[in-house]
């Protein structure tokens, strides 16, 4: 009997803990670096995989019959080497997706203003709809790029180029570079 009332006590919040844990959102972050004026412009990028995201169908208000959407909250700190805070943003993103049936890459960009030097970054997701949370660390070298010498930018690379005035399908898929 003893036994009984222990498992009846404790099932509930065994059950409880069980559906709090929800699987984490597989995210993929990379960055860039551009010469802005006198300082730099550092973009952060994030990817998800739409299959891992929960999808809401759009009304003809959010996007129109035939899309579905993911709502996603981005929230990014961004530190120095030694662990300063420099600057932090978060953002809501709604992703439109046409297709359930297949899976879809979903990226952002978030950007800051800094000066050349050795920063972290750290990045936490979160799905609106189903609770799910993903997160990530980076760490960032934003070179130098106001010498007078002979410097680049970061390396990037073209993603799903569309021709606008004619709507022509995308050109090219290649994955950013940083």
């Amino acid at each position: 009997m003893r036994k009984i009332f222990l498992f009846l006590l404790l099932a509930p919040v065994a059950w409880a803990q069980d559906s709090l844990r929800k699987p984490a959102l597989e995210v993929a972050t990379d960055y860039a670096c551009f010469r802005e004026s006198t300082s730099c412009r550092l973009e952060i990028y994030y990817a998800l995989s739409s299959d891992s995201l929960i999808l809401a169908p759009a009304d003809s208000q959010t996007g129109g019959p035939g899309k579905n959407l993911a709502y996603v909250l981005a929230y990014l700190d961004l530190f120095t080497a030694e662990g300063r805070p420099v600057d932090s943003v978060s953002k809501t993103t709604v992703f439109r997706v046409a297709r359930t049936d297949t899976t879809n890459e979903l990226a952002e960009i978030l950007d800051f203003l800094v000066p050349p030097g050795n920063y972290r970054v750290y990045l936490s997701l979160w799905d609106m709809k189903s609770g799910k949370t993903g997160r990530d660390t980076l760490e960032v070298t934003v070179p130098d790029l106001s010498s007078s010498g002979l410097s680049f930018s970061s390396l990037q690379l073209a993603r799903l180029i569309t021709d606008k005035k004619t709507s022509r399908e995308p050109a090219c898929t290649k994955r950013e570079g940083g």
